[in-house]
């Protein structure tokens, strides 16, 4: 698999596509002699798509015109999907593939079951094309990741993932034959019931395995709300590879937790040449995590140590970091975190799994239930795993162990394995116009949206930034909003606290200012004008309140105005706690009483009573 991996020429190239058809048709492009990222571009994919590029750093980036419209599912879409994987090898169709891997003495290093009516196919496509796996179709009907799969349904994908590779000419009953992996590219539920235990098991650790649980293939899951989404898991672990790594270690001293310790994974990612940091008790709390990760994390492998439930992680010292203290990521990253329950929801981004994954991890391992400490591999085993080449799907997992509560999310056959050298940007067949090109004809006209958006898809925070200074330096400037929507990314990676601040005074209130610092009249106000995106105020928290104690007031203003949902609670009651800290117990009771009088949930209601208590 290492060899497939890192041998397929890859061109010093990103290629974004406005579609799903005109993906299957830029993916069909690829040959044995060359390949490349492609990405879908939307209004919701141009973040991972900046993400992904300043990760990968191209030579070019380039934009095709459409190619038209895409099949609807079913057979028409299948076939389309089919075609393409095939015409990546220079083949017309499946025999004629099998053919050219036979010829190639290549045997598929696994398969990947999917359905053209869930959006994980754009994902399957790249993977079968990219690291030559047979695609297996399923009628499964999409429901929530979020639940437990029913009965019949994961009888279902067992059938018909044996039924595919049976159908297949290469052996795939034991491990260390042809077929060791299975990737699972559907919208379902991620945990299988064990209801006399009222108990769960990993689906991935349950797929992959004979009838006596003993395993044939490793198994990973995508599953997203979008083609573009999908696209994305699968292009970062084809085309990149993790350099920096950030260890957090929540444990003390003392048996069992000593064997968990990140010190020597981190001894051994650092001599290979990882940039690495580590945050570590007894000075890993709360205050400590909220600052190391206030403008966002570089880190492109993340591993935490820490315990806690599927929205919350418990710290140093009796502190809880919740979901929304998870910072954005500036690339993607590969995260493995030991911790209970974090991967019980992973669909939802109020839990810990689901927030990494909005905020651009690519691959995640975590339990879906209490799995226990021994569950899981040291760090210093799974770090020695993946530096040696193993898989993503294989590195977390002990081995002969029976199914157990770790989920593997993402391609199981990534690996941690050095890169050739790529291609020259080359022509491509097709309609397509360079970023640059498009830059430079926005400058001209004026059209500064639009070119600090250019800017940010070619990984250029800091000139978009520079850009985003003179424009608001001039007295008249049409379209204020959308300029600030299309910065606030940019100049909060470069680092631009009083940038950020700006630009978010203008989105809030592009025509005049509004911001006060009496926390009841900004909780009143009509929200109709305020940031809705969790992204937008996962970037003002992580920027302006890491450090309250270090916020100006109109900083309070801003983040008292985007308390975030599910528990706004949690952060009025950080903003009530400054406010009196400074003098302003009746502003600091005012604001939580305001809030409560808004909410019903009665956990909530509570925690708010409390805080009031505390203050009075």
């Amino acid at each position: 698999m290492r060899h497939l991996d890192t041998a397929w020429p890859t061109t010093d190239l990103v290629v974004l596509v406005p579609d799903e058809a005109s993906y299957i048709a830029a993916i069909a492009a690829w040959s044995p002699a060359a390949r490349w990222p492609v990405l879908i571009e939307n209004d919701a994919g141009r973040a991972d798509i900046a993400r992904f590029v300043r990760a990968f750093r191209p030579e070019r980036v380039v934009r095709l015109a459409s190619v038209g419209s895409l099949p609807a599912p079913g057979e028409a879409l299948r076939a389309a999907i089919v075609a393409a994987a095939c015409e990546a090898w220079d083949v017309p169709d499946v025999e004629s593939l099998a053919d050219s891997w036979a010829d190639r003495r290549f045997a598929p290093p696994g398969v990947i079951i999917t359905s053209d009516a869930h959006p994980a196919w754009a994902a399957a496509l790249a993977l079968a094309a990219g690291r030559g796996q047979p695609i297996i179709w399923s009628d499964l009907p999409q429901r929530s990741v979020n639940t437990a799969i029913a009965p019949e349904h994961l009888d279902r994908l067992r059938t018909d993932l044996q039924a595919g590779l049976e159908s297949l000419d290469y052996p795939w009953r034991s491990l260390g034959d042809a077929i060791d992996a299975v990737t699972i590219c559907l919208n379902v539920p991620g945990r299988v019931p064990i209801p006399e235990q009222k108990a769960a098991l990993a689906l991935t650790d349950v797929v992959g395995r004979h009838d006596d649980s003993s395993r044939f293939a490793y198994t990973g899951w995508i599953f997203a709300d979008s083609p573009a989404r999908a696209a994305y898991q699968a292009m970062c672990a084809l085309f990149l590879q993790p350099s920096s790594a950030m260890l957090f270690d929540g444990y003390t001293d003392g048996e069992p937790w000593a064997h968990y310790t990140v010190n020597p994974a981190a001894e051994l990612l650092t001599k290979v040449g990882f940039d690495t940091q580590i945050i570590a008790a007894p000075n890993g709390d709360l205050s400590a995590w909220r600052r190391r990760t206030s403008g966002g994390l570089k880190a492109s492998f993340i591993h935490i140590n820490t315990m806690g439930n599927a929205p919350y992680f418990d710290l140093a010292r009796s502190t809880k970091g919740w979901a929304r203290d998870i910072p954005p990521l500036h690339v993607p990253a590969a995260v493995h975190i030991i911790h209970s329950w974090s991967a019980h929801s992973p669909g939802d981004p109020n839990t810990i799994a689901g927030r990494w994954l909005e905020h651009g991890a690519y691959c995640y391992v975590g339990s879906v239930h209490e799995p226990y400490l021994g569950a899981f591999v040291t760090p210093t085993e799974l770090v020695g795993r993946l530096l040696a080449g193993e898989p993503w799907g294989a590195a977390p997992r002990h081995i002969g162990a029976k199914p157990w509560k770790i989920n593997i999310i993402g391609d199981p056959l990534h690996v941690f394995a050095p890169r050739l050298d790529r291609l020259p940007a080359s022509t491509l067949n097709g309609e397509y116009v360079d970023l640059q090109t498009t830059l430079e004809a926005h400058l001209r006209d004026r059209k500064f949206p639009e070119a600090i958006r250019e800017l940010t898809l070619l990984g250029r925070d800091a000139d978009a930034v520079k850009l985003l200074a003179a424009v608001l330096a001039e007295d008249k400037i049409q379209r204020m909003g959308e300029i600030a929507w299309s910065g606030l990314g940019a100049a909060f990676r470069a680092g631009d606290r009083a940038m950020c601040r700006r630009l978010y005074i203008i989105i809030i209130a592009p025509d005049g200012p509004i911001i006060t610092p009496t926390p009841t009249s900004i909780l009143t106000a009509e929200q109709a004008r305020s940031p809705s995106t969790r992204w937008a105020r996962d970037l003002l928290w992580s920027k302006l309140g890491s450090d309250l104690h270090a916020a100006s007031e109109t900083d309070l203003a801003l983040l008292q105005l985007n308390l975030r949902e599910k528990r706004p609670e949690l952060d009025a009651i950080r903003l009530a706690n400054e406010l009196a800290r400074r003098g302003r117990k009746a502003d600091a009771i005012a604001l939580l009483t305001v809030l409560r009088q808004r909410i019903t949930d009665a956990q909530q209601r509570q925690r708010i009573d409390r805080a009031i208590a505390r203050l009075r």
